[in-house]
């Protein structure tokens, strides 16, 4: 079993075994600021916060291609479904890199409001178990939940007594229990199962 370690500041995603030893690095040829990466058919997506597009990978660090969005990524953060972050939007691609929608706002403009399914910059996105997309809405301070193909469900989250936002970072564990970064509060909060 191996683990997969993303080092933003280092430009390169680090290997370890099960034990915790480093086995591997690589990516520093093809990466600027990678920001997160997700694993599918047997591939390694990994946005670049900086170039603006996701570099894949294979497993064993062999650089494959880099999905270019149509639609343009600004600063893509989250995998999986991949964080548009200021495009405000959610952008979904199939695991062979193919293009298959979008969502938020329909402007794309970074508006806070409480409006369902609109962002005010996107930072990180995590799938469940059941397939609900979870996104982090940092300006909004809120995490949003959607279907896998983008319909709306709910949103939590909580705002701060101190200066700054909130829900900057989500993931959801293999039982469903959410968890998020709460940036301004500097600590990490467990919700409910999906």
């Amino acid at each position: 079993m191996l683990a997969w370690l993303v080092t933003t500041q280092t430009s390169r995603i680090q290997v370890f075994d099960k034990n915790g030893y480093f086995r591997q690095s690589f990516g520093q040829d093809q990466l600027e600021r990678p920001m997160n990466l997700s694993i599918a058919n047997e591939r390694l997506y990994v946005p670049d916060y900086f170039k603006d597009v996701v570099p894949v990978f294979s497993i064993d660090g062999r650089y494959l291609t880099a999905i270019v969005s149509e639609e343009a990524f600004n600063s893509p953060a989250g995998a999986s479904a991949f964080a548009d972050g200021y495009n405000d939007r959610v952008q979904q691609f199939n695991a062979d890199g193919e293009y298959v929608r979008k969502w938020g706002g329909p402007f794309g403009l970074n508006i806070y409001s409480p409006f369902k399914g609109w962002f005010a910059t996107v930072t990180s996105i995590a799938v469940g178990p059941e397939g609900n997309v979870f996104v982090a809405d940092f300006y909004n301070d809120r995490i949003q939940k959607f279907t896998s193909d983008g319909d709306y469900l709910t949103s939590f989250g909580n705002a701060s007594d101190k200066p700054g936002q909130t829900e900057i970072a989500v993931a959801v564990d293999g039982e469903g229990t959410v968890w998020t970064a709460n940036f301004a509060d500097n600590q990490i909060e467990k919700w409910r199962p999906e």
